[in-house]
């Protein structure tokens, strides 16, 4: 008897070291349930959608919705990553941010006032 076991041409290929997810997104189906979608850079939305509908048996009429709330999920992810970046780039220009950058003078309370 011949062996039906999956051969590599039938099996969807694997990255040999798939990069981390830049982000998950989360997703709450109506019974409560939650999923996960990891995003990886260069991932199309669409695709993404479209896979996650075939995983849990979903019909296709909810890949426009699912792919919109993916693309909108990453727009917010960059929009936070680039608030921390600026935040950083800020903090590293502050003398504050830059370690031994002032002087014992500036941090001294003022002298006392005379009467």
């Amino acid at each position: 008897a011949e062996s039906r076991r999956p051969t590599n041409a039938t099996m969807p290929a694997k990255k040999a070291h798939a990069a981390p997810p830049r982000m998950i997104v989360e997703i709450v189906f109506a019974d409560d349930r939650t999923e996960h979608i990891e995003v990886r850079e260069g991932d199309d939305p669409g695709a993404l959608a479209r896979r996650f509908l075939e995983k849990f048996h979903l019909p296709d009429a909810y890949e426009r919705v699912l792919t919109e709330q993916i693309v909108a999920s990453i727009a917010e992810d960059e929009r936070q990553r680039q608030i921390h970046r600026d935040v950083a780039r800020e903090a590293a220009a502050s003398p504050m941010g830059r370690r031994g950058s002032r002087t014992s003078e500036e941090f001294m309370a003022p002298p006392p006032r005379a009467p």
